[in-house]
């Protein structure tokens, strides 16, 4: 009797290594094509986390409304970001949508047992799509100025929000730099002037929520008006996080925020660059911690961050190793999947031929024998590096 593999499994013919895949494509085309591509792998490596693995410990945190804040770890080439943009379509897609359903169906592939799938499937029904912010680290912008304008990115991209205007100050003083008359405008730009700014130029940096601008704002409304302006104050990132859980998860707009950042050892690196001043990320965790069950905050890395900093020999590294102890020791994970894994992942048996091969006279003993030798020939591996039995 010969057979081939293709005879007796079920091989998943979509998943494909991509090396070119970014969280941003959560927004884009590309995105379905390459959650196609993607593979679970369900396997244990002492120290590490497959991707089925991981998804399963983010989607607990919520339900059990435990700890909520994570880095992933994985070095270049390990499938980061494509877990990434998963990550980004379980929680922000509904549960009838296209990459919902491509995702469940791989998690029944990748698992030898469908009951395992339940709690996926289930999560699913039970929650609604989340509002997905996509920070960068690797983005020539400060944290503040880049959550408040992915923030307002996500608030269009998302069905059920995107006729909700965030109300902070952005928007007030926006309306008072286009409501100016002639002879005011006039009055803004000699005033900027001295600010090495014009009125347009001010205008473009507020509409790209440069936060930075707002003392700025608030001395030109004074200038021209007479009094300060009631911008209801500079907007927090503890209070911009409240906001969305009090007026979009709490009305039941959306299911919760997914804060995904990608490229987090690139933020490290370009801290002090960046960030002159405040302390953002800490300001960030804490309004994440703040809201378990409903919020979850999930960094993509390619090294420990704190090993980033004492490799990369700037001085003043201080506050950051600080604003970092917001990121639990315990929910820091390495993404990784052994060979076996992934052999494991896309030939899947099917129970029935399989069982039918087994049955063929000599072919069960000679299974067996040949487990027995690789058990045997690779025996440092599977017996002391991943704790195998027979």
């Amino acid at each position: 009797m010969i057979l081939r593999i293709s005879d007796v499994t079920e091989i998943d013919h979509t998943a494909e290594f991509r090396s070119d895949v970014q969280v941003s494509h959560f927004r884009t085309e590309a995105n379905l094509g390459l959650i196609e591509n993607y593979m679970f792998t369900v396997g244990s490596f002492p120290g590490r986390k497959s991707s089925a693995e991981m998804l399963r410990l983010l989607q607990e945190a919520v339900v059990e409304e435990i700890e909520n804040r994570f880095i992933i770890q994985a070095t270049y080439g390990r499938g980061k970001s494509h877990f990434g943009l998963v990550v980004a379509n379980y929680f922000g897609k509904a549960a009838e949508a296209p990459e919902v359903k491509r995702l469940l169906e791989k998690l029944e592939h990748a698992y030898n047992e469908p009951a395992q799938v339940e709690s996926f499937r289930s999560f699913k029904k039970h929650h609604k799509p989340y509002l997905v912010v996509l920070l960068r680290g690797d983005a020539a912008v400060n944290l503040r100025d880049q959550f408040f304008r992915e923030l307002e990115a996500a608030l269009k991209a998302t069905e059920a929000t995107k006729h909700i205007e965030a109300p902070f100050w952005f928007n007030e003083a926006l309306r008072f730099i286009t409501g100016l008359d002639a002879e005011q405008q006039n009055r803004a730009n000699q005033f900027l002037e001295k600010h090495s700014l014009d009125l347009h130029a001010l205008h473009q940096k507020v509409q790209q929520r440069e936060t930075g601008t707002y003392t700025l704002c608030v001395e030109l409304f004074k200038n021209i008006i007479g009094y300060r302006p009631d911008f209801n104050g500079e907007t927090s990132l503890v209070e911009a996080i409240q906001w969305v859980v009090r007026e979009l998860v709490g009305k039941g707009h959306v299911g919760g925020l997914l804060i995904l950042f990608d490229e987090f050892s690139e933020f490290v690196r370009g801290y002090n660059s960046l960030h002159p001043v405040g302390i953002p990320l800490q300001e960030l965790l804490n309004g994440v911690e703040q809201n378990r069950g409903k919020v979850l905050f999930v960094a993509l890395s390619q090294h420990e961050p704190e090993r980033v900093i004492s490799n990369d020999g700037t001085q003043g590294y201080e506050s950051l190793v600080k604003e970092l102890t917001r990121l639990p020791r315990a929910n820091r994970y390495w993404l990784h999947s052994t060979l076996e894994d992934v052999l494991g992942a896309y030939f899947k048996p099917h129970p029935d031929k399989w069982k039918q091969m087994m049955g063929e006279p000599g072919v069960s003993s000679q299974v067996a024998g040949a487990s027995e030798i690789a058990y045997e020939v690779f025996a440092d591996r599977y017996r002391r590096i991943l704790h195998w039995s027979a």
